[in-house]
């Protein structure tokens, strides 16, 4: 859980601050060209140059990557063309929609 702080301008004595939980996991499916070693070496390249931590093989995995100052973590599972990733945590204003899009794009 993140704690979200809000800031009225005029307000402060009275700032509260709102824990906002997780949103629902994300759950899709992305199938893929080529070799589960290359879409891997492609994952684990695009992951880490953005600052995040990857750690799997063709199989399973995880990863974090940072974005905006909040982390996107998740999972995936490879089976014969089809990438299945889980996105466990993510900040509220990255839509599951906009994760899906971002990773086909990449891969």
């Amino acid at each position: 859980m993140g704690v979200l702080t809000v800031f009225i301008p005029g307000f402060t004595p009275y700032l509260q601050s709102y824990k906002i939980s997780n949103m629902s996991a994300c759950t899709f499916n992305q199938a893929f060209t080529g070799t589960a070693d290359a879409l891997i070496a492609t994952l684990k390249t695009q992951i880490e140059s953005n600052g995040g931590t990857f750690s799997g093989d063709t199989s399973t995995g995880s990863f974090t990557v940072p974005v905006l100052g909040a982390d996107v973590t998740g999972t995936y599972t490879i089976t014969g063309q089809n990438l299945e990733v889980v996105i466990s945590k993510k900040p509220f204003f990255a839509s599951c929609g906009a994760i899906q899009k971002y990773i086909a794009s990449h891969i």
